[in-house]
């Protein structure tokens, strides 16, 4: 099952692209998030679709609908909309969209850690060296405190 529809695309691009070619789209985005969820240890809840996961579902695939419309130049890499004073840079909304879809997921991870009832602890370790993003303590700093 996808975790947005053909019509959420649409919508959201106003592409006119064949529902088979979204459809393929659409599968390519669900598959980045699955992937995501597994790197960060979050299950896979299929149903129904949390709000979060088909906001990311959307982004993605509008990120992908807008870069295959730039490549095959249906789409200018700039343009000048009509009620816009300005340039808009297609890379540019395309970056701000897989942002959002990436945010959507952090917030559904998020959710999912809060929701398990497990509580987010450091862990500090001895001998001072630095281990990932953590900063470990040295024996002497240990048991100052």
């Amino acid at each position: 099952m996808a975790n947005c529809t053909n019509q959420d695309v649409i919508d959201i691009t106003g592409t006119s692209l064949d529902t088979a070619i979204i459809d393929r789209i659409i599968t390519g985005s669900d598959r980045k998030i699955n992937r995501y969820l597994r790197q960060n240890g979050i299950p896979i809840n299929p149903s129904p679709v949390p709000d979060d996961i088909m906001d990311a579902s959307i982004y993605f695939s509008a990120a992908t609908v807008l870069n295959r419309h730039m490549v095959d130049g249906t789409l200018p890499a700039q343009y000048k909309a009509e009620n816009l004073s300005e340039q808009v840079d297609v890379k540019t909304v395309i970056s701000n969209y897989e942002t959002d879809a990436i945010a959507a997921l952090q917030l559904y991870a998020e959710d999912q850690v809060t929701d398990s009832g497990f509580s987010m602890v450091r862990v500090v370790g001895r001998g001072g060296e630095r281990v990932g993003e953590y900063e470990t303590m040295s024996e002497a700093q240990e048991a100052e405190t």
